[in-house]
């Protein structure tokens, strides 16, 4: 009797605690939606940035170029080995948008009746013509996400080419506009070189190669997995009204004259490089994200230092990035360029740090010692760079690596600490 007495009362704690559990997340919820009410869009942006951020680690130039499609209602690629997380992300992002989404798993043999929909048999037979059902299928959504895109066949894509850029499909004897904002491909692999696939590729605007975790992360990941470490939730939410609001603003942002210039030079240099060419679509596609760019990075004018999004927009294979970041080292803002590519290395070496065991203490204290040491050297470059640059050129990039340097030497200490367990 006193086990069930004991029994019963371990079960109303244990609910008075999930209760109040409850309530706890409820009232930080409200507190937080009502700070959002205080904020503008930019800044709302920001926030739901830090909180992807968070969320999914070493991927911040992704999350970025993504919410620049939702922005921009462009299209994009994500390419990289399986398991690096392309398709979660890319559901989390869409999901912050509110709205319908669409996702399929394409193959070989998937078909257009499976992504736009079957076929009106009743409407055939009344002889409507041929018409199809597209409820619930991508035309009939806000955003669409193709996980293995490319495995997929030309014909099935190639039918979907009126839908991802002029938002509309003929269906029968009429066209129907779709309310799709932005479309996402995920792979494991590029694209064929085949003609038939072109037109498809030149849709994807925004092109964007996932690689690997660092060990460090990898840890954190499976510390959450395991629940030994906290695990970061997505708060801040936009509805698709919010989401119009704020394309009108981007679309209304500031243009430094001579950037249109800048861009073509770039372009053609880029062109004569690799012999990628690269149609009129794509060069209105370009300012459209450079705008939008420049609206999700919280500024208020395309300058300069926004161009680095070309990264992500004029290459067909990867290796290419190299070619564009010549051109904007040329063209564009090299102080930016220097400060970008220092910011590479700082993160190449900070990822290299292996994960300290029992056994390996003491090497592993000496490479922590050389990489902050190499931060350091990074640090003084850079301020001999702020140092000598004259005051017209911008040095936004140039901090804003500073500020990424110091938060991984922060991030070595809290290495150390827990290595030897000080508190």
């Amino acid at each position: 009797m006193r086990s069930y007495h004991n029994n019963c009362k371990h079960q109303h704690v244990l609910q008075l605690l999930t209760n109040h559990e409850t309530i706890k997340t409820m009232t930080a919820k409200i507190e937080t939606l009502k700070r959002s009410t205080n904020l503008s869009y930019q800044q709302r942006l920001q926030r739901l940035t830090t909180e992807l951020n968070s969320l999914f680690l070493e991927r911040k130039p992704l999350i970025k170029l993504m919410l620049v499609g939702l922005i921009g209602k462009l299209n994009g690629f994500l390419g990289g080995p399986p398991g690096t997380g392309k398709t979660a992300l890319t559901k989390a992002v869409t999901n912050a948008f509110g709205g319908h989404s669409f996702y399929y798993l394409m193959n070989p043999t998937t078909t257009v009746d499976e992504i736009i929909g079957e076929l009106d048999l009743e409407s055939l037979q009344q002889g409507n013509g041929f018409q199809r059902n597209l409820s619930g299928k991508l035309a009939d959504c806000n955003t669409a996400i193709l996980d293995e895109g490319f495995k997929s066949n030309s014909a099935c894509l190639n039918s979907l080419l009126g839908i991802i850029l002029d938002k509309q499909i003929v269906n029968g004897p009429t066209t129907v506009q779709c309310p799709l904002i932005s479309l996402w491909v995920c792979s494991n692999e590029l694209p064929e070189a085949e003609e038939n696939l072109a037109a498809f590729w030149d849709r994807l605007t925004l092109r964007y190669w996932v690689n690997d975790l660092s060990p460090n992360c990898d840890r954190v990941l499976m510390m959450r997995r395991a629940r030994l470490d906290y695990f970061p939730d997505i708060t801040t939410k936009f509805t698709l009204d919010e989401l119009e609001d704020m394309q009108i603003e981007a679309s209304r942002i500031n243009w430094e004259p001579t950037i249109i210039d800048v861009v073509l030079s770039i372009c053609n240099k880029f062109t004569e490089e690799t012999g990628t060419r690269i149609s009129t679509r794509k060069k209105e596609q370009i300012i459209d994200t450079l705008g939008c760019y420049a609206y999700v990075s919280g500024d208020n004018q395309v300058d300069d230092d926004h161009l680095e999004v070309l990264k992500h927009i004029l290459w067909d294979e990867p290796k290419q990035q190299s070619a564009i970041a010549s051109c904007l080292k040329e063209f564009g803002n090299p102080v930016s360029e220097q400060a970008t590519s220092i910011l590479a290395a700082a993160k190449e070496a900070f990822t290299s740090i292996d994960n300290p065991t029992l056994t390996n203490r003491g090497d592993w204290m000496r490479q922590v010692g050389v990489v902050d040491t190499q931060l350091t050297e990074m640090q003084t470059t850079l301020n001999n760079l702020i140092a000598a640059t004259p005051k017209k050129k911008k040095l936004r990039k140039v901090n804003q690596t500073l500020t990424e340097i110091t938060k991984m030497q922060q991030e070595i200490q809290g290495l150390i600490q827990k290595a030897y367990g000080i508190n």
